[in-house]
């Protein structure tokens, strides 16, 4: 949003929201510090809270035998999935794959 309209006091528009939210959350320039302080266990887990809150009902909906995640940083969402697939549905496996480079 430009300076213009901030002083304009013209509300923003749903995408304009949704990219400030992006670049406050995510963005490395702005350093945020939400984007490393989430955690599951003392782990870090670079996983915005309402992503997971999305993937618990898919997960509840859908009763996945098997949950593979690629990509693992620290693996605080790998040990948040296969919590979670403990938690909602007993023996099921979840697994993360990661490529050094």
């Amino acid at each position: 949003m430009d300076k213009k309209r901030r002083n304009m006091e013209i509300p923003m528009t749903n995408q304009e929201i949704i990219d400030a939210f992006h670049r406050l959350y995510y963005d490395k320039k702005h350093h945020s510090p939400i984007l490393n302080s989430t955690r599951w266990h003392c782990i870090v887990l670079q996983k915005c809270p309402l992503d997971l809150h999305s993937y618990q009902e898919i997960m509840y909906e859908v009763k996945p035998k098997l949950v593979v995640e690629t990509g693992t940083l620290h693996g605080g969402s790998a040990l948040w999935l296969s919590h979670m697939m403990s938690l909602l549905h007993g023996d099921r496996k979840s697994t993360r794959l990661n490529s050094s480079h």
